[in-house]
């Protein structure tokens, strides 16, 4: 058995058509390689057609969607509201991030916007979504990630 070449480093074994000589078909390569013996190209057939990995454009990837509370939102008519379209989003395989945010003097009542989040958050958590990172402050805004139960990885 010849030596592999730089050409086609390290894959399956494959036998040229031409020469009958065996080498290496590396499956990366789209099937343009060379015999390293007699230079005729080599055309991988059946079992030894290179397995192309889907794009990152065909894998499916999860969203982040964000969803923002005001404190004067407390009403619990309003947040049954929001909670209905963070179930929707959750059901279309979307994480949504929701903020609750401040302006103007509200930063001065962080503990009642953190009593609303986690009001609201208390409210999906068991049946509709699990906690993907929890609460945390970032400037003038608290907020959590939620992801569907579905998606949520064993600890």
């Amino acid at each position: 058995m010849n030596d592999p070449s730089s050409r086609t480093p390290e894959g399956v074994p494959h036998r040229c058509d031409v020469c009958g000589a065996e080498f290496r078909l590396n499956r990366s390569i789209a099937g343009d390689v060379c015999c390293p013996n007699c230079n005729s190209l080599a055309w991988p057939v059946g079992d030894d057609a290179p397995k192309l990995e889907p794009s990152s454009a065909q894998t499916s990837t999860v969203r982040t969607k964000e969803i923002r509370i005001r404190p004067p939102m407390s009403n619990n008519m309003d947040l049954g509201d929001v909670a209905r379209r963070v179930r929707t989003l959750l059901r279309k395989d979307n994480d949504v991030r929701v903020s609750v945010l401040f302006q103007g003097r509200d930063p001065k009542h962080k503990d009642l916007g953190k009593a609303i989040l986690d009001r609201f958050v208390s409210s999906l958590v068991p049946d509709d979504a699990a906690v993907k990172t929890p609460a945390h402050l970032e400037a003038r805004r608290i907020s959590c990630t939620l992801t569907s139960p579905e998606h949520q990885p064993d600890e």
